[in-house]
């Protein structure tokens, strides 16, 4: 561990008041071996991440379609968000590596999340995507979104953003203030974080769009709180604005809402059936908690957040989903729970791609981009699949999230 990564830890820790021989203490469990197998795995979507679902220098797409194009694919409704979870990947990795790249690389993604901000044309408004297009095109027609898309110059984006973009852009660049930003970066993450949170406080807990109406999926307001998680983002909001942005009234908002409104005791439904559940809403709200647990240090408000970090780990636990666990175990300090999150992530294929069907390729296409086969050498090397490859950043980020924290190694070179 190098002396800067060391500094930045410690840096956290004395800022959140956590004991840094927790944080970074001895990695878990895992063998070098297997730590090498994880880190070639983390190398191997990077390389995917880089060469095909990292557009404009650092706005991510969750998908891109195969056989693989050089033209960037459609709009991606969820860009911000996955934007986000990428920024803290990168700064997760950085801060674990020390590796210039990983700085850099962040970098793009924080200038991309800006870009989806300055585009609306409003403070603190953040758009879903954008792309440099100079008029609508026929895709712009299609989904629930048809209707949200704007010009500015020569870019088109996509508006409507709802809590859950938010939630992974704030995510991520409270991460990357900590961890990755470079001193003269720092004060614009402070700035673009102060009129994010700011105009979701100023609107009384809502997100509103172009024309100051709430949209779809915004309401973290108290008297008319759209579903329970949204209470756990507005605490979470609220708590990462008054870290990164240090502005008083936020940390007010933050403890009349948890002290006042029950917001931790409103946060997690008590009952839930899995068929109805949208399973995304846990994975925010783990992201909150990692937030909202390491930094909120004063007793009586750490176990209303503890309460409610274990009804939501109730809904979760045994379902073997890595980034939850891997959250659980460094907030809750349970090792057992993160090794057997590290297994999971070993576990975990090296490949995201979904096969709709096969067509004819000439010249013979890769070996990851065919059919699976009972012995690949027997088959007809002229065929391919056509589908999906989905981006690796939830790898990316429960991966260099748990090597940050200690959870794992880097183990031997990888292959």
């Amino acid at each position: 561990m190098g002396r800067r990564t060391v500094s930045l830890v410690a840096k956290i820790a004395a800022i959140a008041g956590v004991a840094l021989s927790f944080w970074r203490g001895a990695a878990w469990g895992a063998s070098p071996a297997v730590e090498g197998e994880l880190l070639w795995k983390a190398q191997r979507f990077e390389r995917a991440m880089q060469e095909r679902h990292v557009r404009d220098g650092g706005l991510v797409s969750g998908a891109v379609r195969i056989p693989f194009k050089s033209e960037p694919e459609e709009a991606d409704e969820n860009g911000a968000y996955l934007t986000g979870a990428y920024l803290a990947a990168l700064s997760f990795r950085f801060a674990a590596t020390g590796e210039p790249a990983a700085q850099e690389q962040a970098l793009g993604c924080f200038r991309c999340l800006q870009k989806l901000v300055a585009l609306t044309g409003q403070s603190g408004l953040l758009a879903r995507w954008y792309k440099k297009a100079a008029r609508p095109s026929p895709s712009e027609r299609v989904g629930w979104l048809a209707g949200d898309w704007h010009q500015s110059g020569e870019h088109r984006w996509l508006g409507n953003v709802s809590a859950d973009q938010y939630c992974g852009a704030l995510f991520g660049l409270a991460v990357y203030h900590q961890l990755a930003a470079p001193p003269e970066v720092r004060p614009q993450v402070e700035s673009l974080v102060g009129d994010m949170v700011g105009r979701i406080l100023d609107a009384g807990m809502v997100i509103t769009d172009l024309d100051g109406k709430p949209t779809d999926w915004s309401d973290m307001s108290p008297r008319t709180l759209q579903e329970p998680m949204y209470a756990l983002m507005g605490l979470g909001f609220l708590r990462i604005g008054a870290q990164v942005s240090r502005q008083e009234r936020f940390a007010r908002e933050y403890d009349r809402l948890l002290n006042e409104c029950g917001y931790a005791a409103r946060a997690i439904p008590v009952n839930r059936e899995a068929s109805d559940w949208n399973f995304s809403d846990d994975v925010m709200a783990w992201e909150m908690l990692y937030h909202l647990l390491l930094l909120e240090q004063r007793p009586e408000q750490r176990a209303k957040l503890e309460t409610a970090a274990g009804a939501a780990w109730a809904l979760v636990k045994g379902q073997k989903r890595a980034l939850l666990d891997i959250v659980r175990s460094i907030t809750a300090r349970d090792k057992a729970l993160g090794e057997a999150a590290i297994h999971q992530l070993f576990l975990m294929p090296a490949e995201k791609t979904e096969a709709e069907r096969q067509r004819r390729s000439d010249p013979p296409a890769d070996l990851n981009l065919r059919p699976a086969s009972w012995f690949e050498w027997t088959d007809d090397p002229y065929l391919s699949i056509v589908g999906t490859e989905y981006a690796g950043v939830d790898y990316l980020l429960a991966y260099w999230m748990a090597r940050h924290h200690g959870l794992v190694g880097g183990g031997q070179e990888p292959r």
